[in-house]
């Protein structure tokens, strides 16, 4: 019984004369697009040829049947790069009798791609806001986030790799980094990608250029509050400070000077040391 060849036809594309370009197998034919009337096989031939060489895997020229009713045909849609979406498979999903792999799942992410490339049409692959804030970044963002790296120390991380600071540090430092590869990986020039790995970094870039952002506009605001704030801040925790860590404090030198819990204690030593702390305290409250 002979096997039945299963067509995947871009949805937005009509079922009309033309060469159709893509990629076939032994029961597939993967359309990626189909090229104008009045346009030759030799030309059309030649258009693929100067596809960029990064695309893998490469279209070619399809041969349809004319009769599809033979055909399984099922219709998909091409995702614009822009729009940051594509098809995905689990690796523990079982193969179909259509041939669903990785390999057709390829071909489906790429269609929207080569087929702007092959018509003239410019290849987005950024939002136009997320295109500005990437100029931008390349631009301004990239050289100070450089000289930063070049600045920074890596002793002190060593120095103090259980402190706060060495921590903080340390993340930064990471964040740096992960900046600088993100813009220098997003913001080169290629018309052509895999959208999984393009999508993926895509997001995040853009994860941690907000959450440094976050970092940055909650800590001047915290910091203005503070500062526009302090004399009505200090009017209240005050006295709260002063009655746990002085009045507190003071109250318990007194209580380990007289015998606490009927324990007799050496009453010129402990008086000593009762009243070097309380004098301390005194010292430290102001």
């Amino acid at each position: 019984m002979p096997l039945t060849t299963t067509i995947f036809w871009p949805l937005d594309e009509d079922d009309g004369q033309g060469i159709c370009y893509g990629w076939a197998s032994t029961t597939r034919l993967c359309v990626a697009g189909k090229f104008d009337n009045n346009v030759s096989l030799e030309s059309a031939q030649d258009r693929l040829r100067d596809l960029p060489p990064s695309l893998h895997p490469r279209p070619t020229i399809l041969d349809i049947p004319p009769d599809r009713s033979a055909c399984n045909v099922v219709y998909y849609e091409r995702y614009p790069s822009e729009s940051l979406r594509f098809y995905d498979m689990p690796n523990d999903s079982p193969v179909s009798s259509a041939g669903l792999d990785s390999s057709l799942i390829s071909q489906l992410n790429l269609a929207h791609q080569i087929h702007s490339l092959l018509n003239g049409k410019p290849v987005r692959l950024h939002k136009p806001t997320a295109a500005v804030l990437l100029r931008f970044a390349a631009t301004i963002i990239r050289p100070m986030l450089s000289l930063v790296q070049s600045l920074r120390l890596p002793f002190v991380s060593n120095l103090l790799p259980h402190s706060a600071f060495g921590k903080q540090l340390t993340t930064r430092a990471s964040q740096v980094d992960s900046l600088l590869h993100g813009i220098n990986d997003l913001s080169s020039e290629q018309t052509a990608r895999k959208m999984p790995e393009y999508a993926q970094q895509y997001t995040e870039f853009f994860n941690e250029l907000w959450l440094i952002l976050n970092d940055i506009t909650l800590g001047c605001a915290f910091g203005t509050f503070l500062c526009e704030n302090n004399v009505y801040i200090s009017s209240l925790l005050t006295p709260a400070f002063k009655t746990v860590f002085l009045e507190n404090l003071e109250a318990a030198l007194v209580w380990l000077d007289s015998w606490p819990a009927g324990l007799k204690l050496n009453t010129e030593l402990s008086r000593f040391y009762s009243r070097t702390f309380i004098s301390l305290v005194h010292y430290w409250g102001g």
